[in-house]
């Protein structure tokens, strides 16, 4: 899996450390940003950033100071925080609250990487996984309201004569009514277009 045009923001006060971090991440093709402040990230509204890689203690804000911000305007990018002050608790607080990482300089460059290519990986998958449901909630929103009915019935158990009976149609029309339904949202058999009905909550099934 590739990251290409995966964007980092370095939010840093040491400027060697932060070179040694551009550096690093120059070296797996990731491009980065380096901020000296909290305060100065903020000011660049244009960068589009996938990962921040944030000293905790920083000139004015700090890093944790930063991330509550950014949760508070739900900014969900993900932050890897670093200290040249081990605190246990500190860290566990930064975990808690929901960041990906924190991990005590000196850095050992491999685990950063693991860490930032985990990361990467986990948003795209995430992203794919939202760009399928949006697909699939638009073939909800296709549906008629016969195919609801029918789709309803189906997910009772009922054959399509018995489905065919209850709506005064013929047998014929609801085999294209199923055809339709299992076209649209892209499954192969009954039970999957069971399935995924339940699963986005289409249809109420008693057992």
């Amino acid at each position: 899996m590739t990251f290409k045009n995966k964007h980092l923001a370095i939010i840093e006060d040491n400027l060697s450390f932060a070179d040694v971090l551009s550096s690093l991440l120059d070296s797996v093709q990731l491009k980065s940003t380096h901020y000296l402040t909290a305060e100065a990230f903020l000011e660049d509204t244009h960068t589009e950033i996938h990962c921040i890689i944030c000293d905790i203690r920083l000139p004015g804000m700090s890093g944790l100071q930063l991330f509550q911000q950014l949760k508070a305007q739900l900014i969900n990018t993900p932050i890897i925080f670093v200290s040249g002050h081990a605190d246990v608790r500190m860290a566990v607080k930064a975990i808690q609250d929901g960041a990906k990482d924190f991990l005590t300089k000196p850095i050992n460059n491999q685990e950063l990487l693991d860490s930032v290519f985990s990361i990467l990986k986990s948003d795209q998958s995430n992203k794919k996984r939202q760009a399928l449901t949006d697909d699939f909630r638009k073939q909800i929103h296709a549906l008629t309201r016969r195919e609801l009915d029918i789709l309803q019935l189906i997910a009772d158990g009922q054959s399509s004569k018995l489905i065919a009976d209850e709506l005064s149609i013929s047998k014929n029309t609801v085999e294209v009514h199923r055809a339709n339904l299992m076209q649209k949202m892209q499954v192969n058999s009954s039970s999957q277009l069971v399935a995924q009905a339940v699963a986005f909550g289409i249809i109420d099934v008693n057992f």
